[in-house]
């Protein structure tokens, strides 16, 4: 069961994840599904049944807080209308398939180590990449403002719409090239430090402030 989650549903994890927006269904005044909520759920599954141990460091906390939104939550399902507790359990039921990748990792992580790194960097790398092709073929939202979305002009959003996500996100997969550039790319410097300017190029051309913020911190 492992060999399944690492060679197809962790591996196209990773990949799914990095087309963020683009892979996602929304329906109508409702919520919207991504592809990748499928797959967490099937890693999740496959964890649940055939892999899961007994310790885990941040069982409690985690626990602990999906009780106080399961206990809010029926504490004030008379003051919502059905659609709304609905929508309010969706986010609540997402929340806890991807706190429990958590514990996937704390299982496989170890012995599998370098091979998870690898799917973190790659797709860290189709981000950069979809944000700086998105940056020069398409810098605005404009034409999906009656959709809801802002217009975000000039702005690098990448795969997930959103320049201030994106820019987080960013963030993130610059402090993990640097931490573990000489574990990804060895002796090859040039390649290491020039993935480390282009992520740092594409968190400017966000224009977030949040996210360069987060960068200095």
């Amino acid at each position: 069961h492992e060999v399944v989650l690492l060679k197809f549903l962790i591996p196209i994890f990773f990949i799914v994840f990095s087309f963020g927006e683009l892979l996602k269904i929304q329906l109508p005044q409702s919520v919207g599904f991504g592809l990748i909520d499928f797959f967490v759920l099937g890693i999740f599954l496959i964890w649940l049944f055939f892999i899961k141990k007994t310790k885990y460091s941040l069982f409690r906390p985690i626990a602990v807080f999906s009780f106080i939104c399961i206990l809010s939550l029926l504490l004030n399902f008379k003051n919502f209308e059905t659609q709304q507790l609905g929508v309010a359990s969706l986010y609540l039921i997402r929340f806890i398939l991807y706190a429990s990748l958590y514990f996937v990792f704390v299982d496989i992580g170890k012995k599998y180590e370098s091979r998870v790194r690898k799917y973190i960097a790659i797709s860290g790398l189709i981000i950069i990449a979809i944000g700086f092709l998105q940056y020069f073929l398409y810098p605005s939202l404009k034409n999906l403002f009656y959709l809801g979305w802002d217009e975000h002009m000039f702005r690098l959003f990448s795969s997930f719409l959103d320049p201030n996500f994106a820019g987080a996100l960013l963030v993130l997969i610059f402090t993990y090239f640097f931490v573990f550039r000489e574990n990804l790319f060895g002796n090859r410097k040039v390649i290491s430090y020039g993935i480390l300017v282009l992520t740092f190029i594409a968190i400017v051309l966000t224009y977030s402030r949040g996210a360069l913020l987060m960068f200095g911190i």
